[in-house]
């Protein structure tokens, strides 16, 4: 486990979550929050997926995945540039 750790730390660069991303992050919880009406504790299950999304946002790169709140977090933020990854291509 630890050497797949290290393969990935080394093939993928980490972003830290700067203070632009972090502002951004809590920008866009709340709209989540409001439209899903969650709890705080329900709200922490997204935490991970509005920081990818932020981050995605920041680095201005496109988010590339299959994952249905995406869809729906990016009606709070247009800037999100989304793929599915699923959906076939000619």
């Amino acid at each position: 486990m630890r050497q797949k750790l290290t393969n990935a730390q080394r093939d993928f660069e980490i972003l830290p979550l700067s203070k632009p991303r972090a502002t951004l992050f809590g920008v866009l919880q709340k709209p989540l929050k409001e439209a899903r009406r969650l709890s705080k504790e329900n709200l922490k299950k997204h935490s991970i997926d509005v920081m990818i999304m932020a981050t995605a946002i920041t680095n201005h790169c496109i988010l590339v995945s299959a994952d249905a709140i995406y869809i729906e977090l990016q009606r709070f933020n247009v800037e999100l540039q989304l793929e599915n990854w699923q959906l076939e291509t000619d």
